[in-house]
């Protein structure tokens, strides 16, 4: 199980989010990337010492306490060698600097990242969450065609406007008021 030391922001990453709070911008989250460098000093990276996979955003979720928790689903289909997980970088574009590595956090007691073909196929939901003062003020840049978790679809199940064309049967047809009164509920249990 990973044991991930709170979260720091890189030099560069302190100073797009002063941009951010000063409203010269917003936070754009681009990417995770994992690795298995172990750094002497994380707050002037660029780039994680030794990266080994790129993983999209699947989800980012702010909440009213002030954080925001990002997530990504990191798969061992693409990895040819296995590796420790020691490090997880955010990245994030900065409107004068492009993308940056805005948070890092590594973990002294990583677990080993198998390779494709191993015993197992493999998939982690892996979560970052950070401080915000508003939510209009942070987005992610999510991958379509990427994977989601349970959690990711139960709450895009519930949602008054998922599915929404599945109410438009035709015109003279009988269609329920909201999504709950459908009859139609897709509960996943794991």
């Amino acid at each position: 199980m990973a044991n991930w030391r709170g979260a720091i922001l890189t030099t560069k990453g302190r100073a797009l989010a002063a941009k951010v709070e000063a409203g010269q911008c917003k936070l754009a989250l681009t990417k995770f990337k994992v690795g298995d460098g172990q750094p002497a000093s994380l707050e002037g990276l660029t780039d994680l010492v030794s990266p080994k996979q790129i993983i999209t955003l699947s989800s980012c979720t702010p909440n009213d306490t002030g954080v925001c928790d990002v997530e990504g689903i990191l798969t061992n289909n693409d990895v040819s060698a296995g590796y420790y997980i020691r490090e997880l970088g955010l990245f994030a574009t900065d409107p004068d600097a492009g993308e940056i590595l805005y948070a890092i956090s590594t973990d002294p007691n990583p677990d080993y990242w198998q390779a494709k073909g191993s015993a197992t196929a493999l998939a982690i939901a892996i979560h970052m969450q950070i401080a915000i003062t508003s939510v209009d003020s942070v987005f992610a840049k999510l991958d379509p065609s990427g994977l989601v978790s349970v959690a990711d679809l139960q709450t895009h199940n519930r949602a008054t406007d998922a599915h929404a064309n599945l109410l438009q049967v035709t015109s003279t047809a009988n269609k329920p008021a909201s999504m709950a009164d459908r009859g139609l509920w897709v509960e996943i249990v794991g």
